[in-house]
């Protein structure tokens, strides 16, 4: 008789255990707060994060720059939040009332002037404030190492590292990728030294024009 009730309630478990994964998914992930019966509330999650940053790594001294920035919405309420850029502890720009959905993503473009910057390396942090009731931020940052030096000097005898001089291996580097664009299988954004889409002319004149200064 025990193994027979036994049995049964094994059975009974098994029918309902897909039932109640799907009721605590269900509530776990719904929009609103929800109230199980045993009246205990369960609230969605809030949950911002920055996923990108622009993938450049030098930036000439002097010059403006535009910074791609990904965040992502990963909780289940549509938020509305701030993003900032800044380098070391400077804060470059910030942007406000960045309104997404649940379960969506966007890119934003945040303007970088390095006039009044030393050359030298920087942490380039974009965060986004916290949403209200957020619990997890350790995603809300995303930093990179950049260096801010003579516009021109992306290269050195390790190719693609700049190494504080402007010379023919930076030259040299600018030809061999001449003409491309983000589309070309050879593209290098630190190359693309005015920011403008494509190593051009243009680049290799300011390489040219700077040509010989060193730190």
């Amino acid at each position: 008789m025990l193994f027979k009730k036994t049995l049964i309630l094994l059975v009974v478990v098994l029918l309902l255990y897909p039932l109640s994964v799907a009721f605590a998914f269900r509530y776990f992930y719904s929009t609103t707060p929800q109230v199980l019966p045993a009246g205990i509330v369960i609230r969605a999650a809030h949950d911002i994060a920055v996923s990108n940053l622009t993938s450049r790594t030098v930036f000439g001294q002097g010059f403006t720059y535009g910074l791609n920035v990904t965040c992502i919405n990963q909780g289940s309420y549509t938020e509305s939040f701030n993003v900032s850029l800044s380098a070391n502890t400077t804060e470059i720009a910030r942007l406000e009332n960045i309104t997404l959905p649940n379960d969506a993503f966007t890119t934003s473009t945040i303007v970088w002037n390095t006039t009044e910057f030393s050359r030298g390396f920087y942490n380039l942090t974009t965060c986004a404030e916290p949403v209200p009731d957020e619990s997890n931020i350790t995603n809300n940052n995303c930093t990179a190492i950049v260096r801010i030096g003579f516009a021109g000097d992306v290269s050195s005898a390790t190719v693609g590292s700049p190494d504080g001089t402007v010379n023919m291996r930076d030259v040299q580097y600018l030809i061999l990728r001449f003409n491309t664009n983000p589309s070309s299988p050879n593209w290098n954004i630190n190359a693309d030294i005015n920011d403008d889409s494509t190593v051009n002319m243009r680049d290799v004149q300011i390489a040219i024009l700077n040509f010989g200064k060193h730190e």
